[in-house]
């Protein structure tokens, strides 16, 4: 996916893609991460329009990737919520946990390739660094935006995904 990103061949299907269910297929792929750390998962999904034209299967990854990082980097019994809305002629859907958050100076790197907030996060949780620039990328082939906040170090991050509406 990296290669075909960087030289601009990633396909994508549009076809018409109920977000509502790609979420709730993600978080049945990632229930036993959640399990195991005794963490909360809440859903609100609240969006009244949530179709999109999209590629199902390369958005169930990347919100399969959000849940997982939130999961990874968030402690046992720690919260993590999914919640949509409708902003305008998009959907709305933010991935937001109570875990170690992201230092302010990573906040505009954390999109790039291979890149993570320092040796101590690779050495601790593991990863290659690549989840999100995928993710990135292939919200932005749907015309769509992902963005990261974070209060600081041990304030959780959100991310949020917007995406035109079908």
């Amino acid at each position: 996916d990296v290669t075909r990103i960087s030289s601009g061949k990633l396909e994508i299907a549009h076809e018409q893609t109920d977000m509502h269910e790609v979420i709730e297929a993600a978080v049945e792929v990632c229930g036993g991460d959640f399990s195991a750390k005794r963490q909360r998962l809440t859903l609100g999904l609240d969006a009244e329009r949530h179709v999109v034209a999209g590629d199902s299967a390369r958005l169930q990854q990347v919100i399969w990737n959000l849940l997982k990082n939130a999961s990874k980097f968030t402690n046992d019994e720690g919260e993590v919520r999914v919640v949509t809305s409708n902003v305008g002629d998009n959907i709305v859907i933010v991935v937001a946990d109570t875990g170690i958050g992201i230092g302010a100076e990573a906040l505009s790197t954390i999109f790039d390739a291979f890149a993570q907030e320092g040796p101590w996060v690779t050495s601790e949780f593991g990863g290659l660094g690549l989840g999100l620039a995928i993710a990135k990328a292939t919200v932005e082939a749907h015309h769509g935006t992902l963005t990261a906040a974070s209060a600081g170090r041990g304030q959780g991050a959100t991310f949020t995904i917007e995406l035109p509406l079908d």
